[in-house]
């Protein structure tokens, strides 16, 4: 039987994968599953930031409501009065040990919060490094082709290297998850301001 020419998948291979059956299909799988690690792994990455991204907008938005509850109650706590002293005396001790209960809470609560807001950072920070230095990179080498002498090269060279430095200048953007979609130097902005905002928050 003889190996079909075209693979699922365009590519270069430096071997001659139509010389026989077995050569071609052991390429033909490994494109295959190459794409489909690929798409498992896109699609997990999508799926562990967009709830992640939930999980903690959740947190905060109950974080912030028992403090508020815990303020509105204690306040309540306050206003009460009783003229019988052995009543307030009960009101008052059991009061405080209200307070401490909902504080104590309120703490449990915000010590959640801060080792998700750490597992979420541990997880993300190297992969937003890396980002940010390969298009850092990506920066340094489109100033250093606008700085060249291109235009004293051939014509042919020349077209080429206008083609490199149009495509050098879109603009490069982060898309995590359809949900998240930020251009370089909004990610820079994004990336300043976490960056301040975690040395103010501890």
């Amino acid at each position: 039987m003889e190996s079909p020419i075209i693979l699922p998948y365009r590519g270069r291979i430096p071997y001659n994968y139509s010389s026989s059956h077995n050569i071609y299909m052991l390429t033909a799988l490994d494109q295959l599953f190459s794409v489909s690690s690929l798409i498992c792994i896109n699609g997990a990455f999508n799926l562990v930031f967009t709830s992640t991204m939930y999980q903690i907008c959740t947190k905060i938005q109950i974080l912030k409501h028992r403090f508020k509850m815990i303020m509105e109650q204690l306040a309540d706590n306050v206003q009460m009065d009783n003229p019988v002293e052995d009543i307030a005396k009960k009101k008052i001790v059991m009061t405080e040990k209200y307070q401490d209960q909902l504080i104590a809470n309120w703490v449990e609560s915000h010590n959640t919060l801060l080792s998700l807001y750490d597992f979420t950072k541990s997880v993300f920070a190297k992969a937003v490094f890396i980002h940010y230095v390969i298009n850092s990179i990506f920066e340094d080498l489109r100033d250093m082709i606008f700085s060249t002498n291109w235009f004293a090269t051939r014509i042919t060279i020349q077209k080429s290297i206008i083609i490199i430095m149009s495509k050098s200048i879109i603009p490069v953007e982060f898309v995590s998850g359809y949900f998240v979609t930020l251009s370089l130097d909004s990610f820079k902005r994004v990336s300043i301001y976490a960056y301040f905002s975690e040395k103010n928050f501890y």
